[in-house]
């Protein structure tokens, strides 16, 4: 399987408020520590026309983070100690589609090479580069030991491409040790990612988790809106530091493909899927 996915391309930095302790503040019940005209003069400000939605990178997402900044020190507000200020930058990178994205199957004699942005797409957080190697199902690709979960118990994937449903167990159980309905870290594809890679995986294939939407989109529609042939007006950005790590291709397949390549094994991609919620 080769699949040249993405170049980063654009590194920018954004701002994250911090708040330390505060001191010598005059203590006042909750409902009269803010008013009505604080949050009207507040919202006018941060939201006016001239803010362009204070979009990350824009000079805009810089004067709301000096307002944000200037209230904290009038409220007497310090920073994180040893920080020196209330803002944490991190790195975020754009990523573009590469020309040279395959995706080829082996099947006894027969190669197979399927189309790009119907049967599979990369990974907006895909490193560049080539793997090839049996394809590998472990359900959710989900190791969380103190959650009494882990799909690794019996899947070896070194020099392997593992195939792994997206989201969590208990997706819409309220009930779930996860997050309840509510999606935890766990189910975060980048996550698992890195979990497959350092488990010596040497590719990731996401497929979605078919028991638990039964109504999908053709990939095609998801790539449409993944890699726009006309780029969005809002970048889509990932986080550098997660990029970075990453150094295997991930992609997705289509839902009609990840279930011809299961039947081989004898198993449907629904009925693996439900499999799964058991770990």
């Amino acid at each position: 399987m080769a699949n040249r996915a993405l170049l980063a391309v654009v590194l920018v930095t954004t701002t994250l408020l911090m708040l330390g302790p505060v001191d010598g503040l005059e203590q006042r019940a909750a409902d009269e520590s803010i008013t009505a005209g604080d949050l009207q003069r507040h919202v006018a400000l941060l939201a006016a026309d001239d803010m362009r939605g204070r979009l990350v990178g824009s000079p805009e997402n810089g004067r709301a983070a000096q307002y944000i900044e200037a209230g904290f020190r009038r409220h007497g507000l310090r920073p994180v100690a040893g920080r020196g200020s209330y803002r944490q930058s991190f790195g975020l990178v754009t990523v573009t589609l590469g020309r040279t994205n395959t995706l080829r199957i082996l099947d006894g004699e027969e190669v197979r090479t399927v189309q790009l942005g119907q049967d599979f797409l990369p990974m907006a957080f895909s490193d560049t580069g080539h793997a090839e190697g049996a394809l590998v199902f472990a359900g959710f690709g989900i190791s969380a030991d103190d959650l009494r979960h882990q799909d690794y118990a019996h899947v070896d994937i070194a020099g392997k491409i593992v195939l792994v449903l997206d989201h969590e167990p208990g997706e819409f159980d309220s009930q779930s040790p996860f997050a309840g309905a509510v999606e935890s870290e766990h189910g975060r594809a980048i996550r698992k990612a890195l979990e497959a890679q350092r488990r010596g995986a040497v590719g990731i294939a996401f497929v979605e988790d078919v028991h638990n939407h039964a109504s999908l989109s053709a990939l095609s529609d998801l790539a449409r809106r993944v890699w726009p042939q006309t780029p969005h007006r809002v970048p889509l950005y990932q986080l550098e530091a997660w990029v970075r790590q990453l150094q295997i291709p991930a992609i997705r397949l289509s839902v009609e493909l990840a279930g011809e390549l299961l039947e081989t094994t004898g198993g449907t991609l629904n009925a693996r899927a439900s499999q799964a919620e058991r770990g």
